[in-house]
């Protein structure tokens, strides 16, 4: 049973991923998408509440069991599980409102490559559409997270074994 739970949890999250980006698509005729498309304008996303209240919800409800995951994982192996949830809501929340979060960071470090022509361009451009830079921004965002994720994945998994081969050959 415990090994079926984290498998269900990525099928379902991949499921809700998959389903969530094809709703737009599938609203699309081939002709629409052939002609001249425009990108939503930062007024446009912002008017989108809904989706940005429940992105920042998600968020904020995975920080605070991040950080609670942390705080029991010091005392009980079992934190990691409270900050594995708290890790799926909060980036579930940085995916569905990347155009929320997105912009305002890519503005941010923009600016922090100086007062440039070209910066001062990218940094603008980056509030002017959300939706195409945070779709730039989110995939760096999951390829890095992935990375991230299987590094650590790896390294526990190494340690285990270590201990599991420590502790038969000290009882030998």
């Amino acid at each position: 049973m415990q090994r079926c739970l984290p498998t269900a949890i990525v099928a379902l999250t991949t499921w809700a991923a998959a389903w969530t980006g094809s709703r737009r698509v599938l609203a699309v005729t081939p002709l629409q998408a052939l002609g001249a498309s425009t990108e939503a304008r930062r007024e446009e996303v912002a008017r989108r509440t809904g989706r940005n209240v429940t992105a920042v919800i998600l968020v904020g409800v995975g920080m605070l069991l991040l950080t609670a995951g942390v705080a029991l994982g010091l005392l009980n192996p079992s934190g990691v599980l409270v900050a594995f949830v708290g890790g799926l809501l909060s980036f579930t929340g940085i995916a569905l409102g990347a155009t929320v979060f997105m912009p305002p960071s890519l503005r941010l470090t923009g600016r922090m490559f100086g007062r440039s022509a070209v910066a001062r361009l990218a940094a603008e451009n980056a509030l002017r559409y959300p939706e195409r830079s945070s779709r730039m921004a989110i995939g760096v965002v999951i390829g890095v997270t992935l990375v991230t994720m299987f590094s650590v994945a790896m390294e526990s998994a190494k340690a285990v074994m270590a201990a599991a081969a420590g502790g038969r050959s000290r009882p030998s």
